[in-house]
């Protein structure tokens, strides 16, 4: 019999991003950035004192989630990067339990407001999260660019 684990995952801040499994950040979508550029770069993130990745651990120490987020002085807010939890954790109310966590660190700054990334914002909204109204978009300079390298006409 399959025993269901525990839903007690702990926030311990990561000392070497290598430390999280691939399959976390593998299963963020949509995402705007690959991660072996995350793995690249990982550990010159956790030297900006603007930006905090933790992993979420079981009581086996294994790390079955990840929370990355910056704090932005000029929004006097945080803004969650990445929440990827493992499958068998999903479902569990991971996030009143992120929300939990992040309360004494936006107190401590002074801070009231919690920005996110969403994918499921139906989910978020049930959970107290609000929307913005704003709508992510982007524009990529590759897609714009010709087969000889030279930028091309802009599409209406």
């Amino acid at each position: 019999m399959n025993k269901r684990p525990s839903s007690e995952l702990k926030a311990i801040r990561l000392p070497d991003f290598s430390l999280i499994p691939s399959y976390l950040l593998e299963q963020v979508k949509p995402r705007f950035w690959e991660p072996e550029d995350l793995y690249a770069w990982g550990n010159s993130f956790r030297q900006d004192p603007t930006e905090f990745i933790y992993g979420l651990v079981n009581d086996k120490r294994e790390v079955k989630g990840i929370l990355w987020f910056s704090v932005d002085p000029i929004i006097r807010g945080i803004i969650i990067e990445v929440l990827s939890v493992d499958p068998e954790y999903q479902d569990r109310k991971i996030g009143p339990k992120v929300w939990n966590f992040l309360k004494p660190i936006m107190k401590a700054l002074g801070y009231k407001r919690v920005f996110a990334y969403m994918k499921h914002s139906k989910v978020a909204e049930r959970e107290g999260w609000k929307r913005t109204g704003i709508e992510l978009i982007y524009r990529d300079m590759e897609e714009e660019e010709n087969n000889d390298g030279t930028p091309s006409q802009a599409k209406d």
